[in-house]
This record gives C-alpha cells, sequence and structure tokens, in this order.
C-alpha cells in the first residue's frame, strides 16, 4: 500500500469493510504518497468488498469463504482479539483446492463478526449503513464481488435497494 502511494496512480483495497481497516489501508497509502512528494489525494482509491445482499436467512453464507481468504494475508491493522482465534484457525485449516466451497470447513469458521469486518452481506437495510460507512472514509468507489448463485439478482437488489438509498 506505501508502494502504490508511492508510485500508482489507483489503487484497489482489499482489506474488507470495516471503517477501521480502510482507514489504516488508506494512512499506508498516503504514508507512501507523502515520501514520494506526491500531494494528499493523488492516488485514486477504491475498496473491493464481496457482497450477498439478500433478504435471504442464509445470504452471509455466501461470502464466507471468500471472507476467509481475505484473512489470510499480513494486513495493515491487527485483528480484533475476539476475532483472532478464528483467524489462526483458518490459516490452519485453509484449504485452497476447496477455494471458495460453501460448505469448506474454513468457510465454517467465518463468524458473523468477521463477515461483516470483510463484506457487505446480510439485509439490505443493514448494508445501506456498512455502505454509508465506507463512503464517510473519503471511498468514492465501491468494487463488489458477487457472491451469489444468481449474481442478476443480488446486483439488481444492490442496486435498488442499497445504492438507490445513498
Amino acid at each position: 500500500l506505501k508502494l502504490a502511494g508511492e508510485i500508482a496512480d489507483g489503487v484497489l483495497l482489499t482489506v474488507g469493510a470495516d471503517p477501521r481497516y480502510i482507514r489504516a489501508a488508506l494512512g499506508a497509502v498516503e504514508e507512501g504518497a507523502r515520501a514520494a512528494g506526491r500531494p494528499p489525494g493523488t492516488v485514486r482509491v477504491a475498496v473491493r468488498v464481496p457482497c450477498s445482499v439478500s433478504d435471504e436467512p442464509d445470504a452471509r453464507r455466501h461470502v464466507r469463504s471468500h471472507v476467509a481468504l481475505a484473512v489470510l494475508p499480513t494486513r495493515p491493522f491487527p485483528f480484533d482479539e475476539e476475532d483472532r482465534p478464528a483467524v489462526e484457525r483458518i490459516r490452519q485449516v485453509y484449504d485452497y483446492q476447496r477455494h471458495l466451497a460453501l460448505d469448506a470447513t474454513h468457510a465454517n469458521l467465518v463468524s458473523d463478526g468477521l463477515v461483516d469486518k470483510f463484506a457487505l452481506a446480510g439485509p439490505p437495510e443493514e448494508c445501506v449503513e456498512r455502505v454509508r460507512a465506507i463512503a464517510d472514509c473519503g471511498i468514492e468507489e465501491l468494487n463488489i464481488v458477487l457472491m451469489s448463485p444468481t449474481p442478476e439478482r443480488l446486483l439488481r437488489t444492490f442496486a435498488s435497494r442499497v445504492m438507490a438509498r445513498l
């Protein structure tokens, strides 16, 4: 992220949907920009998050494997204390051959709390507030990964029941 701040025109953040995580990543980008003598705001920043916005009770199920993948690399922020045991266990059992399988062991270790920090999933009304919180970090571009057996329906729901309310 620092290197992106130093030399890139843009960066696609894959640090989750939690504003604390986004701000930490933005800080690293800005630190790199300052070190290179670039003015603040030089680097265009988008946030990429898995998305399963739906009224279905198990909407979070569709993003759990993706969230497990998201916690594998080192991050520019510490994980919350309550998440650390699950993150360590996910790192131990992650099965790359079952990468995004809904029933993978690593997916079953992802709590709702981790889903909320690393994805936009659940009822549209809840996701509206979470998208607002991302925008409040200064993010103007959101890149959603459609995690659903019906991606067209998910996209229509996101557009009509989340984006339309912003």
